[in-house]
């Protein structure tokens, strides 16, 4: 073993890819990348959905429940009531376009995550993205990101990743990956100085 912890590269037959480590770990990814994607696509779709709904039709939304909460308060003191129908909506209205943008910040950030782990050329961006996926709230998807944001981090974090995001940066973006070009060789610096 190194002194890394990683047993010595083996010489590769002539017919070994050097690259398929870094094959691997693009395959790895994939899934989980497409996942987010489309994660984020419906996360920010469904914020654009809320917002028009509340802004152009709030009433369509929140009288059955007005009603339904004044129904329930009919026997209720005078300053225990419901203020009238439009303050009450109003204050809604605020909150929900507010918890709207938000999410839809989220969703972008997650759309961006999946591509960047797509194209593997921004990791901090995936991970960002994937962490913003599994934290429920953070988009209006609530709980149904945190096993894709999970599996995302999990895929993220696994071996040799990180290293082949700096790899294919690198390159320009994984359209110049051609796994049958060798690596370049480490640089010979021994530390000591000039």
């Amino acid at each position: 073993m190194s002194s890394f912890g990683s047993p010595t590269p083996m010489p590769l037959g002539p017919d070994e890819n050097p690259n398929q480590w870094m094959v691997d770990v693009i395959r790895r990814l994939q899934g989980p990348a497409l996942v987010l994607l489309a994660f984020g696509i419906f996360s920010v779709f469904l914020s654009v959905l809320f917002l028009i709904v509340y802004i152009v039709s709030p009433d369509t939304m929140f009288r059955p429940f007005y009603d339904h909460l004044a129904e329930g308060q009919k026997n209720a003191p005078p300053q225990d009531r419901l203020p009238p129908f439009k303050k009450w909506a109003q204050e809604q209205q605020l909150r929900v376009v507010v918890i709207s943008i938000l999410s839809l910040a989220g969703g972008f950030v997650v759309v961006i995550g999946g591509l960047k782990m797509r194209s593997m050329t921004g990791f901090g961006w995936a991970v960002a993205g994937s962490l913003l996926a599994a934290i429920p709230g953070a988009t209006l998807c609530c709980c149904a990101g945190l096993p894709i944001g999970v599996w995302a981090l999990v895929s993220l974090f696994g071996t040799d990743v990180r290293l082949a995001f700096t790899r294919i940066t690198e390159m320009g973006g994984l359209e110049h990956f051609d796994p049958t070009i060798p690596p370049p060789a480490p640089s010979s610096y021994d530390g000591s100085r000039p």
